[in-house]
């Protein structure tokens, strides 16, 4: 078994043969093999949802990759089953600042067109909620 950083850099090359001609070949953020399984991380959601879209062309292309260097990348334990993708973009952690991008407020001036009263009261509360919410912030 060779070193983890070998693995590393082969399964680098093989996810960047893979996804070369691509848009989300541009966005990948971090590239891991764990237990047997490969993960490709992505920055854009985009990305991700093209390589999901596109799932079997690009491991046809891991395929071939990894077929053109069978002995080696085998000699050095890089193995894996299945391919996953994730997308670390994540919401700023200041809430405020997501919350207030929107610049539409909501101002319960809704229509409640429910005949079941139990129904009729939750969104009664939950228009007395935002009109609550709306004195509030002025």
């Amino acid at each position: 078994m060779s070193k983890p950083r070998t693995i590393h850099k082969e399964a680098c090359k093989l996810v960047t043969f893979a996804l070369k001609d691509s848009m989300c070949g541009q966005w990948i953020r971090a590239i891991r093999v764990r237990d047997e399984v490969l993960i490709i991380g992505f920055e854009n959601m985009a990305a991700k949802e093209e390589f999901d879209n596109n799932k079997e062309y690009f491991l046809r292309k891991m395929r071939a990759y990894y077929s053109d260097n069978l002995v080696y990348l085998k000699s050095i334990g890089l193995l894996f089953r299945q391919v996953k993708s994730v997308c670390d973009w994540k919401l700023p952690r200041d809430e405020k600042q997501w919350l207030n991008q929107y610049e539409e407020k909501a101002k319960g001036t809704f229509e409640n067109r429910f005949k079941n009263p139990e129904l009729r009261a939750i969104f009664e509360d939950i228009r007395e909620a935002i009109k609550k919410r709306g004195k509030d912030e002025r």
